[in-house]
């Protein structure tokens, strides 16, 4: 909630011009083989937006806010682990050796952790410079290159490879969507909303990908993207792309309600 009331000034000091709309252009170099810490701290610092958390073991990403994107540890729980394993992980279905699409994967890690869980493939897609949100926020950074970037820092750290992959695909690209083929279940956190209007036909194209979607969302958003961040709006969306069982996990006071949708 924190998140979504700076992020909802924000964007409405972008409205008003009182702010210029922000570009974040960063792109990390290549590790090259010195100092490993020293290109992960870089990395930490050039890409201004942590939306997730990273523990790099003895070095830390904290999740950044706007206006300033100052780092803000108090908020590394819920955005990170916290969320994963308090909500998200007991709506999963069986994730070994399965074949799983994160879709808004940010900086991936809840890829990484499915990869951890024993998937046999987790294809991750988000935005990158060329494109952004239909909410447009948060602002443009390439996302895919700072996921590729988390991803081999961990497994630097770790001497572990992990089977993930990671594309920038625009949302209502539904052909290279497709493309992507079949998924043995699809995990999309916080993230269909952000297409207003054509987050019906981002869900059927989602749909014709998988018999299983876990979906979560925020109802902590104002106007407009409140009119698509609902439950009722979700279902009705799921219920017309033929799924016959939809399950809702919403504690008691909690914004970020899980809906998991089957055939």
């Amino acid at each position: 909630m924190i998140f979504s009331l700076r992020s909802y000034k924000h964007k409405l000091r972008l409205k008003l011009g009182l702010v210029k709309e922000e570009i974040h252009f960063y792109s990390h170099p290549d590790y090259n083989g010195t100092n490993l810490d020293k290109w992960i701290n870089d990395g930490i610092k050039g890409y201004r937006q942590w939306y997730q958390p990273i523990n790099f073991g003895n070095i830390n990403a904290h999740v950044t806010t706007p206006p300033n994107w100052k780092p803000d540890p108090s908020l590394d729980y819920d955005y990170g682990l916290g969320r994963w394993n308090s909500i998200i992980t007991r709506n999963l279905p069986e994730v070994a050796n399965k074949r799983i699409l994160d879709v808004g994967c940010n900086v991936g890690l809840y890829s990484i952790e499915l990869a951890k869980m024993g998937a046999s493939e987790v294809i991750g897609i988000d935005r990158n410079l060329d494109f952004n949100h239909k909410s447009n926020f948060p602002p443009k950074q390439d996302i895919i290159s700072q996921a590729r970037f988390v991803k081999k820092a961990l497994e630097l750290k770790s001497g572990t490879t992990y089977p993930v992959r990671y594309y920038g695909i625009n949302f209502n690209d539904y052909e290279k969507l497709r493309a992507l083929g079949r998924f043995d279940f699809i995990l999309a956190l916080n993230v269909t909303y952000h297409e207003y209007k054509d987050s019906t036909f981002f869900i059927k194209t989602l749909s014709e990908m998988t018999d299983q979607l876990v979906l979560q969302i925020s109802v902590g958003h104002g106007y407009p993207l409140s009119k698509w961040a609902n439950i009722p709006k979700h279902v009705e969306m799921l219920v017309n792309c033929d799924f016959t069982k939809i399950e809702i996990d919403c504690p008691v006071g909690y914004m970020n309600p899980m809906i998991i949708a089957k055939r």
